[in-house]
């Protein structure tokens, strides 16, 4: 339907009637240049919450949920958990792995009770969404 407007704000209007604010599937993206992980749950406002060198957790500004991560330095600690564990290599196929693996590996890390829990909150998110990251480096 063709409709006249006059005014910049019944264009805008006009524009955005019919559109509805996209819905947000849990995901994970690699970022190469980074060697970041980014995880979004929600598309909610957030503030971010740095927990330790590995591990910066988004919280949701009105409810105060976990609604995503970022994850730094994801080659190098890759490469530390396979040393360790060696059979961490199987859960990372053609550059693809389970979010749910990487937080599990991050709560083997020695750390407080605050820093288990956020990654035991990521990966049962991550689980409960059956997310996976693409793109990683070969690490073997």
């Amino acid at each position: 339907m063709i409709r006249e407007v006059n005014r910049n704000d019944d264009f805008a209007t006009s524009l955005l009637e019919g559109v509805s604010e996209p819905e947000t599937v849990p995901q994970a993206f690699y970022n190469k240049d980074g060697d970041c992980i980014e995880f979004l749950i929600s598309n909610e406002s957030y503030y971010a919450e740095r927990v330790d060198d590995l591990l910066t957790v988004y919280h949701s500004q009105e409810s105060d949920d976990i609604v995503g991560s970022l994850v730094k330095g994801v080659s190098t600690f890759v490469r530390h958990v396979l040393q360790a564990s060696p059979g961490f290599a199987i859960e990372i196929q053609d550059g693809e792995m389970c979010l749910t693996h990487l937080f599990t590996a991050g709560m083997w890390q020695s750390g407080d009770d605050v820093r288990v829990q956020a990654y035991k909150r990521l990966r049962d998110s991550a689980g409960e969404h059956h997310v996976s990251v693409h793109g990683l480096p070969e690490f073997v």
